[in-house]
């Protein structure tokens, strides 16, 4: 069983949006999934299908659970193949005779006592928030903003991102989904005037 895991700001911005019922579901639904004794891939994806039917009830909370999902499978993969690693060093690394022994040696393998923590502390941040630095086409956001059932202006939304190449003030590149919903939420909740009771 995993011992910690990687948690970005990304996430917790994300999930600062919703209120704090369904914030508390979030969190706890996140620890559930890494914090599981799932040993194969085959075993946490069963496990995100059963937290995904959960979290339907509300579209806002399961449309946040989506955006971190990737992420944490690709960490727990990582966590799996560190593991592979650390077996190979606990069978004495490569057989006699092997040319590739110096270079394989049970010395560059992770021992039995890290447990696999290297695959948590060297995930790159910046994973799954834009495959490849490729921003996506009008469609993908489109076809994204249905899926979680809000409504956006996408020509609007790609004016805007689009003139900073899809990066954020760092120079990164930023999650385009999670865009999509903060673009929703700006459009679709307006502050009222508290003089006349109407939207700004």
């Amino acid at each position: 069983m995993r011992e910690s895991f990687v948690f970005y700001k990304s996430f917790y911005d994300a999930i600062n949006l919703l209120g704090e019922k369904s914030q508390l579901k979030l969190y706890k639904s996140i620890m559930k999934l890494n914090f599981n004794c799932c040993e194969t891939m085959t075993e946490i994806e069963q496990l995100c299908d059963e937290i995904e039917t959960e979290l339907k009830q509300n579209r806002h909370t399961f449309a946040q659970f989506l955006l971190i999902k990737p992420q944490i499978l690709a960490n727990f993969n990582k966590y799996l193949n560190g593991c592979k690693g650390a077996d190979s060093g606990r069978l004495g690394g490569a057989p006699k005779g092997n040319k590739n022994a110096v270079k394989n040696n049970h010395k560059t393998t992770p021992n039995e006592n890290e447990e696999c923590r290297m695959s948590n502390e060297n995930a790159n941040e910046n994973e799954n928030v834009n495959v490849n630095g490729v921003a996506p086409t009008k469609k993908q956001v489109a076809e994204y903003a249905e899926q979680i059932a809000r409504h956006i202006d996408v020509d609007m939304f790609f004016e805007y991102y689009g003139s900073s190449n899809w990066l954020d003030s760092g120079g990164l590149p930023i999650n385009w989904k999670q865009k999509v919903i903060q673009w929703a939420n700006r459009t679709t909740y307006k502050p009222r005037d508290a003089t006349t009771g109407g939207l700004f």
